[in-house]
């Protein structure tokens, strides 16, 4: 079996990034209310600052990974894959290449956040050794922050 492969993405790959964000988010608008934040984002900014990067598996986008970097930790801002390749390891290996980012950077923390209705993420998040810091309501949004040192 081939590996993922993950690269920093490019202005090319825009409406690739956009389509995966859009399909991974989409099943939550009902639950949420309204868009999730990460569907709303400026991909063009955010990919001509270096933030985003992407995962794919012979050939195709499977999933995408927006990581921001402070002085203390990096913010890991979205984690989208793509419906189809959901439950088979891609999310997993986005956010172990995370991890790897960080620890290249040497950056000991990795944060996060989620909305607090998207109950599967947070499973998974948990399941990784993320764990939970706060919650609040900020933009209209509940969301739950979890860090993850190491």
């Amino acid at each position: 079996m081939q590996s993922l492969k993950i690269r920093i993405a490019n202005l090319s790959d825009k409406e690739q990034i956009e389509r995966c964000v859009n399909l991974a988010y989409e099943k939550y608008i009902p639950r949420i209310g309204k868009k999730p934040k990460p569907m709303l984002d400026d991909y063009i900014f955010l990919i001509d600052k270096g933030n985003v990067f992407l995962g794919e598996y012979e050939g195709q986008l499977v999933g995408i990974l927006v990581l921001k970097n402070s002085e203390k930790y990096i913010f890991l801002d979205n984690v989208a894959v793509e419906p189809s390749y959901q439950g088979k390891g891609f999310g997993k290996k986005l956010l172990l290449f995370a991890e790897k980012y960080a620890k290249e950077k040497d950056i000991k923390e990795i944060r996060l956040y989620t909305n607090a209705k998207m109950f599967e993420n947070i499973a998974i998040y948990k399941k990784m050794g993320f764990s939970e810091f706060e919650s609040k309501q900020e933009d209209g949004y509940d969301r739950i922050y979890f860090k993850k040192q190491f």
